[in-house]
């Protein structure tokens, strides 16, 4: 194996994982690149396997992670049972010296050198007892289902990487799925008994993969069980949080029907605790299809009242993303009369995303509701997202040419000036004066090429030190 694929191989087995986590578990990596390695060098010198190309290598590294996935269950399977084993004969057992044996012939099965049997003997007299071999079981259960979790976690990005150039090259979705061979053991590893950062390592790798085909793509590529699973996790409030929010996250792509009877159900049959994560996520994924599907247009009344203010800001955060009828309107009232201060933030700030994403709709009622902000809310939080969308409103008209841009700039400004001069908190009137002097900046052509020209001078200037400007 050339240098190259090396490399290959090392980028692909980290690719999208975080450069901290990647520093602290680099042992971890570094294990499982050396044993691909070895592997992929015996099968190319034997001619088992070409890696010429760069999608060559992903395939062949799927085959290998999933021997590799093999493995580490074989080895939890055996590690399990030297555990129950151990645990049946030190309980049966009667007299010290019997249990001693069994504590050394159990530290002797699970790996112990000839050195460290005798310092356990040692040990017997002292603190080596059941719970320490106990302790040994685990934290080697903890290591295989660490390495096994990591392992699943490459599957899934991997599978996800050759999934995408098949189906944007043309080749047949359902041929790509079968020659990955990946659904039946990772849906083995759902009913992992263990920690169950394995079963939503697994699901997670499954869902990735999923999502890697096209949107609307026929589910028949899945088998039965599979999406029962799905199906039935994205509907059970009692299953894992995170494994309810994949499986929600997979049938918008894989089953669109499905999607609405989930989304129907789970948004308008709220649950306590961490159900609001479900909640949010099915928010976003509502926003995004509903102009596929407007008979969901019904929920938008449902989410306006929902209980939990983080679901409420999620809401508001999407309707600034989408064009729908009264969407304005619909903010406005979010942002005037929702009793949290962070859900009318957002709704504030929602208003200045829509017409961001929409310049040729009527802004004369994102200006008023801002002007009312300005002059009327008094929490600091909100206030001070008014004013930031009122800076990036003014920039915005100023930019794009917008109808009746200037006095919409100046009924913004004026409103500012207002606020800084009769707002009783100090803290309001310097954060409005501080606006005040960016909209100035905006309304005024010859102070705002001065600004443009000192921008990249400013920023590389080091807090307490100065810089003299050449009057050229």
């Amino acid at each position: 194996m050339n240098n190259a694929t090396k490399i290959n191989l090392r980028k692909l087995l980290s690719m999208g994982v975080d450069a901290h986590w990647l520093k602290i578990h680099k042992n971890l990596l570094d294990e499982l690149n050396n044993d691909c390695r070895e592997w992929l060098d015996k099968r190319v010198s034997s001619g088992d396997a070409i890696i010429e190309k760069s999608d060559q290598l992903q395939q062949t590294l799927v085959v290998w992670l999933l021997r590799y996935l093999r493995e580490r269950k074989n080895e939890l399977e055996k590690l399990s049972g030297i555990k129950q084993r151990f645990i049946s004969d030190y309980d049966r057992a009667v007299e010290k010296v019997e249990k001693e044996r069994i504590i050394i012939d159990c530290a002797a099965e699970l790996g112990a050198s000839k050195r460290q049997l005798a310092a356990d003997r040692r040990a017997l007299k002292r603190w080596f007892d059941r719970d320490t071999i106990l302790d040994r079981c685990q934290r080697r259960l903890a290591m295989q289902e660490q390495r096994l979790a990591f392992a699943l976690e490459r599957i899934g990005v991997i599978a996800s990487l050759i999934i995408t150039k098949a189906t944007d090259s043309g080749e047949s979705s359902h041929l790509v799925w079968s020659k990955l061979a990946i659904e039946l053991p990772l849906r083995d590893l759902l009913s992992h008994e263990g920690d169950y950062r394995v079963v939503l390592a697994t699901f997670h790798a499954l869902a990735i993969s999923i999502r890697a085909f096209p949107k609307g793509h026929p589910e028949q590529i899945i088998e039965e069980p599979t999406l029962r699973y799905i199906y039935r996790s994205a509907l059970e409030s009692r299953q894992n949080i995170w494994i309810q929010t994949e499986a929600l996250e997979i049938l918008e792509s894989l089953a669109p029907e499905s999607m609405k009877i989930v989304l129907i159900r789970r948004l308008e049959n709220k649950q306590s605790g961490d159900d609001i994560f479900l909640r949010r996520r099915a928010v976003a994924i509502l926003i995004r299809n509903l102009d596929k599907h407007p008979d969901l247009q019904h929920l938008l009344e449902t989410l306006n009242s929902d209980p939990s203010p983080y679901v409420r800001q999620g809401f508001a955060e999407s309707l600034g993303k989408i064009k729908i009828a009264d969407n304005i309107e619909r903010l406005a009232k979010i942002a005037k009369n929702d009793s949290e201060p962070a859900v009318r933030a957002a709704a504030t700030l929602a208003l200045v995303r829509y017409i961001e994403n929409n310049p040729s709709d009527d802004v004369t009622p994102v200006v008023h509701i801002l002007d009312h902000q300005l002059l009327k809310e008094e929490d600091s939080f909100v206030f001070r997202a008014a004013l930031h969308s009122v800076v990036m409103l003014c920039h915005l008209f100023s930019e794009k040419g917008i109808e009746k841009a200037d006095i919409h700039i100046e009924t913004l400004f004026n409103a500012t000036s207002n606020a800084a001069a009769n707002r009783k908190q100090i803290p309001m009137r310097r954060w409005a004066a501080q606006a005040g002097e960016k909209i100035w900046l905006t309304m005024t052509p010859e102070a705002k090429k001065v600004a443009i020209f000192l921008a990249p001078i400013i920023i590389k200037i080091r807090p307490g030190s100065a810089k003299s400007l050449s009057r050229k």
